[in-house]
This record gives structure tokens, C-alpha cells and sequence, in this order.
């Protein structure tokens, strides 16, 4: 997907691909689905369980998101 406004253009770097070959698509597709297989759900309830100093490096990070 590609992003047209103020945030995407100036502070996210983002990439548009256009594959044209059926291969290079099919081997895009197995790697999504091995990532999807190989990722966890984030919940607000496991944010919570983080200890206080992975919290507030979180909120530090957050902070600091447009400087990253």
C-alpha cells in the first residue's frame, strides 16, 4: 500500500513494489503467511505486564518517535 499525506511523506519511509512476475509474488505471499504463523497477537493487557522500565522506555521511544 502506499500513503499519500502529511505523516507518510515527511517522517515514514515507505516503499511501493510493483511485481510483475507470478513467481516473485507467490514467494511474497509464502513469506507473509510464515510471518503471520511466526507472530503473536499484542494486547493491551500484555503492554501492561511489561515491567516499569520497559514501560517507560516504551513512553520514552513514543516521545521520540519523530527524532527515530
Amino acid at each position: 500500500s502506499l500513503n499519500l499525506n502529511h505523516r507518510s511523506l515527511l517522517h515514514d519511509l515507505e516503499v511501493e513494489a510493483v511485481l510483475n512476475d507470478p513467481k516473485d509474488r507467490n514467494n511474497l505471499l509464502q513469506q507473509w503467511e510464515l510471518d503471520l504463523t511466526n507472530s503473536a497477537l499484542l494486547t493491551e493487557q500484555k503492554l501492561k505486564s511489561n515491567s516499569w522500565w520497559v514501560q517507560l522506555l516504551s513512553r520514552i521511544a513514543f516521545k521520540l518517535r519523530y527524532l527515530l
